[in-house]
């Protein structure tokens, strides 16, 4: 789910568990798992972005975090290479967990099995930190992959516009140099060593970026590389974002395939006397939450209360409250309950002899509808 709650092949993972949907917790969850719940939505692969406990709460400069709400239902979510199925993977049920660690994925139809075998993308960028690996940090020397291998940019022509390119191809929202155009020894910074090893390492200089371009490709001068070691760009960016350089391939999916979601299948259905009202555990399902129940006969006449005139308050008699809504006669059966949000007010009416109650706002609603051939035999299976 991304941040306005909408299926995405970037986003937060969520599980419907007990009729409730809720979040997973980054911590101790492996990257096989993303595999596989990116393989449920249809995607070739999987991967975790998270780099620290509160990644969800500014990636992308906006917050991905499930609501407060929602619970957390699992952490340390692991799955082996061997597993098919989610099923087969193990995972814990936290006692308490903050939203800040839900874990945020990327799917894809790039094959990211070995991340480290994955050949980066010309003209992506990557953050390197002082022990010439990815940076841990939101600042680094920046590196652009060409001609098959990584290699620094001379901070001459060395602006922000070039930064924020470069931040924001990764993920970040913003970026901003460190140091000045041409500046030695800027690559020295926090008492950390950043520069290069030798001139060789560099693959662009005389930077010219516009507003308008997309990669320090198309604004860099490869032949004009006369920069001394210390002459190093760096740069920091704002948000979070993806410092490996891995997560920029174009063969990657884009934001204009969206996750296939399947049916969710019904839960075998409940078999409810009169009294039954859909506060109770059977239908604790958040808002929009379907069940299938079986009412026993004879409710029409029953003393059971229903409170409001086709939309329902919890606290009424789902089967007395079938008959007077003309969902099921007074010899019972299947019926179909969704459950709504709080309601303002509820209507008092009489319907087939049943005389329902006004009552003011609830927690909860429900509505009733004719349980279709296809649900009866899906649920009954």
């Amino acid at each position: 789910m991304d941040n306005n709650g909408e299926p995405n092949f970037v986003g937060r993972v969520e599980f419907r568990v007990g009729g409730k949907w809720g979040t997973v917790g980054n911590e101790g969850t492996t990257k096989a798992f993303a595999r596989q719940v990116c393989r449920v939505l249809n995607y070739k692969d999987g991967e975790v972005l998270n780099t620290k406990k509160d990644f969800c709460t500014d990636f992308r400069g906006k917050d991905w975090c499930g609501l407060d709400a929602q619970p957390v239902h699992y952490t340390h979510y692991e799955c082996a290479e061997t597993d098919d199925t989610l099923d087969q993977c193990t995972r814990q049920v936290p006692g308490s967990f903050s939203h800040e660690g839900d874990v945020i994925i990327e799917c894809s139809d790039a094959d990211m099995k070995n991340e480290d075998d994955i050949k980066p993308e010309e003209g992506s960028v990557r953050l390197v930190g002082p022990s010439d690996s990815p940076s841990t940090e939101k600042h680094g020397r920046v590196e652009v992959y060409m001609d098959d291998r990584w290699g620094a940019v001379c901070n001459k022509g060395w602006n922000n516009v070039a930064a924020k390119i470069s931040c924001k191809l990764m993920g970040y929202v913003d970026g901003k140099i460190i140091g000045a155009p041409g500046e030695f020894k800027s690559c020295q910074y926090k008492g950390d060593n950043y520069c290069v090893k030798s001139s060789k390492d560099y693959v662009l200089s005389e930077l010219s970026c516009k507003e308008t371009s997309k990669h320090l490709t198309e604004c860099g001068a490869t032949d004009k590389l006369d920069c001394s070691e210390e002459m190093t760009a760096m740069m920091e960016c704002t948000g979070n974002g993806d410092n490996s350089g891995h997560s920029q391939k174009i063969d990657k999916t884009s934001n204009t395939k969206k996750p296939i979601l399947g049916q969710l299948p019904l839960a075998n259905p409940y078999f409810i006397n009169c009294e039954t009202v859909p506060d109770e555990f059977l239908f604790s399902g958040d808002p929009g939450s379907i069940y299938v129940g079986f009412c026993e006969d004879g409710c029409k006449d029953d003393s059971a209360l229903v409170y409001g005139d086709g939309i329902y308050d919890e606290n009424s008699s789902i089967c007395k409250a079938a008959i007077h809504a003309g969902v099921l006669d007074n010899r019972g059966g299947f019926v179909t309950v969704k459950i709504g949000y709080s309601h303002k007010t509820f209507g008092e009416s009489v319907s087939r002899n049943i005389g329902s109650i006004k009552k003011s706002w609830a927690k909860r609603s429900f509505t009733l509808s004719k349980t279709i051939g296809f649900h009866k035999k899906l649920s009954l299976e």
